[in-house]
C-alpha cells in the first residue's frame, strides 16, 4: 500500500552520510513538506508541502501536523567503549 505524510518537518540529511563536529547540526530539511512511500517501501517523493496534493487511489495518508519525519536508518546512540572513529 502507498503511504503519504502529509505536512511534516522532514530530515532529508541531504550531503554527506559522515558527519562530524559542527557538520552533525547541518540538515537538510523541508519544512512543510509531503513524503510519498510506495507498495514497495521506497520513498518516491520528498516535496513542499501542498495543501492541494490528492493521494493515490488507496494511499494510507498520515496528517503529521508539522510533526518530525526522519530516515530510520539514522544511528543516534554511541557506547563509551568507541572513544575512536566509528567511520
Amino acid at each position: 500500500m502507498t503511504l503519504v505524510v502529509r505536512n511534516a518537518r522532514v530530515l532529508t540529511l541531504a550531503g554527506d552520510p559522515v558527519r562530524r563536529g559542527a557538520a552533525k547540526g547541518e540538515l537538510g530539511v523541508v519544512d512543510p513538506g509531503d513524503v510519498v512511500v510506495d507498495d514497495a517501501g521506497v520513498i518516491v517523493e520528498v516535496r513542499a508541502h501542498d495543501p492541494n496534493m490528492q493521494a493515490p487511489a488507496g494511499a494510507a495518508v498520515i496528517e503529521a501536523d508539522g510533526r518530525v519525519c526522519m530516515p530510520a536508518f539514522v544511528d543516534w546512540h554511541t557506547h563509551a567503549v568507541f572513544v575512536g572513529d566509528r567511520a
